[in-house]
């Protein structure tokens, strides 16, 4: 989207989209006497410039709103796509930034959490944030969001979108995916509801293309989310390093198992047909 896009948008209603592809922002405030959001835009996320952003939501009020750029996936199908961008707020809001992949429903999601946590800054107290996805062959639309909530002025730059060319995946990251699959197919055993010869392939599809460990994470976090316990997730180096956490360091029956690249997978109690002490066995002997 080119130019600048001026709103001033009333609160609790949603900016019309002239076409696929347009910004949206959507959200309201603590007092419907509060003026709305004003919202600038200007540059195109797939030029090498970006996207650049401010928001401006009344200090004298609180704010919940969620901007968002919605376009169609088939272009993209089978592709990686990253979003870079850079952000300053101001204290009194806290902002969010989310890459999705949707189909009638949220397929995959990359949210900036951890990268808040960190406090990963450029230049002048610029916040960076990278984002990256798979685009599977069943997603229909690719969403990037910033939900914010709160008061004061929200800046953004550089927002842009870069898609990988199709390819094959390293050998280092098949290595590494060959790696977690074997973990967590044992970690599963008794576990009859799981489909690995449906789950499998779906990791694998996600996982195409990547190059990097790191590229893996998304198949990774897919398959955790499919084990269905809201306590299994992946601990990447870098969050694993700021908390100083190590493989033996488990809470009750918790299991964190240590990945070559320095991430961890952090997997939910055995049931109770299986012990911890034959989960260890079993784990030793999967690890390289």
């Amino acid at each position: 989207m080119k130019g600048w896009l001026l709103g001033l948008y009333a609160i609790g209603w949603m900016s019309p989209a002239s076409a696929a592809g347009d910004w949206q922002f959507a959200g309201h405030a603590e007092s419907e006497a509060a003026p709305a959001c004003d919202v600038q835009i200007q540059g195109d996320v797939f030029e090498s410039a970006g996207t650049d952003i401010q928001l401006v939501c009344d200090a004298t009020h609180s704010y919940i709103g969620n901007l968002q750029l919605t376009l169609p996936a088939r272009a993209l199908q089978q592709r990686r796509v990253m979003l870079v961008a850079e952000l300053r707020s101001d204290d009194s809001l806290l902002v969010n930034v989310s890459l999705k992949t949707l189909r009638d429903r949220t397929l995959m999601v990359e949210d900036d959490t951890e990268q808040t946590l960190l406090g990963s800054d450029a230049a002048d107290g610029w916040q960076l944030r990278q984002l990256s996805l798979p685009v599977d062959v069943d997603a229909a639309q690719l969403r990037v969001g910033v939900l914010l909530q709160g008061h004061g002025k929200l800046s953004l730059r550089n927002v842009r979108l870069v898609v990988s060319q199709p390819g094959p995946s390293s050998e280092a990251a098949v290595t590494y995916l060959d790696h977690v699959l074997v973990l967590l197919k044992q970690q599963t055993a008794d576990r009859h509801d799981l489909r690995w010869r449906v789950l499998e392939p779906q990791m694998r599809v996600l996982a195409s293309g990547a190059q990097t460990t790191d590229e893996v994470y998304p198949a990774i976090r897919y398959a955790l989310a499919m084990l269905g316990d809201q306590r299994n997730m992946l601990l990447t180096p870098q969050l694993v390093q700021a908390l100083h956490v190590s493989a033996s360091n488990e809470a009750g029956n918790t299991r964190r198992l240590a990945l070559s690249d320095g991430a961890q997978l952090v997997l939910a109690p055995l049931p109770p047909t299986r012990t911890a002490q034959n989960a260890s066995s079993s784990i030793t002997k999967a690890l390289p």
